[in-house]
């Protein structure tokens, strides 16, 4: 049974073979492990729906005491993990019978207390496939460009003396200020910064993303640390510029990504 396509040509044997689709219309859900993933994709061609192709991986999958080979969406990233299938089917293809995994949720086992619950307990908790971890787990940073830093010659000398410190290694803080008094726009966010014994204010937070950050900043789930400042005599106004770095908790939103993706 041929599992990769290695050329064109190949591919179109494949795809010109009969294939069958046997669907299983309870589609109880299973709770499910997948043990193994082929790199390999496996090409089936939907039947009465000749220009429509699927590639699968196919994949070594336990459910109850029992090992299984299945099918899995290739262009979808999967682990080697405990997963809920909610949709699937039984399809023959090249005369074998395989089971698709049409939609698969990381299991997520529900916490119970016990007394014995130790650190080596959590060890054993599921880990979720790529994208979960993404959006629940991982930490992600953007960079903000900072503006005003050249509106007033006390800004330039505090960005200055930060560029000295930052030039001998030693660390340079960051603080995040809200100024809802401010007359201009009560969301704006002043970027304060420390060179020597107080906080004083370098620029503030572009205006359309301020409104990603307040809440953050309520939280306290952020870390912010300078990134760069540089003397930049190509731009308007030559000066100190600075740039900082914003970290939470999952996925920055798509707007944000958007605004800060040129950022260097």
């Amino acid at each position: 049974v041929p599992t990769t396509c290695e050329d064109s040509d190949s591919k179109q044997v494949a795809d010109d073979e009969p294939h069958e689709v046997v669907v299983d219309t309870v589609n109880t859900p299973w709770d499910i492990e997948i043990i193994s993933i082929d790199d390999a994709t496996l090409p089936w061609t939907i039947p009465d729906f000749p220009v429509v192709t699927i590639n699968f991986k196919k994949v070594t999958f336990k459910q109850g005491d029992k090992n299984n080979t299945g099918l899995v969406n290739g262009a979808e990233t999967f682990a080697p993990t405990k997963y809920t299938c909610t949709k699937h089917c039984t399809i023959k293809l090249h005369d074998e019978e395989y089971t698709v995994l049409w939609e698969l949720r990381p299991l997520i086992q529900k916490k119970t207390l016990k007394k014995s619950t130790t650190a080596r307990d959590e060890s054993t908790k599921p880990v979720a496939n790529k994208e979960y971890l993404n959006q629940v787990q991982e930490k992600h940073t953007l960079a903000f460009k900072v503006l005003g830093t050249c509106f007033s010659k006390e800004r330039q000398t505090n960005l200055e003396m930060a560029y000295e410190c930052m030039e001998r290694n030693r660390h340079v803080f960051i603080d995040l200020v809200p100024e809802p008094e401010n007359t201009h726009d009560p969301n704006a966010i002043a970027v304060c910064i420390m060179s020597q014994d107080d906080f004083e204010k370098v620029g503030y937070i572009p205006r359309e993303l301020t409104g990603f950050i307040h809440p953050l900043m309520l939280t306290g789930d952020m870390d912010v640390c300078v990134k760069s400042i540089r003397f930049r005599t190509n731009y308007l106004r030559v000066g100190y510029y600075l740039t900082i770095n914003i970290t939470k908790t999952g996925l920055w939103d798509d707007a944000v990504v958007a605004a800060c993706k040129n950022i260097r």
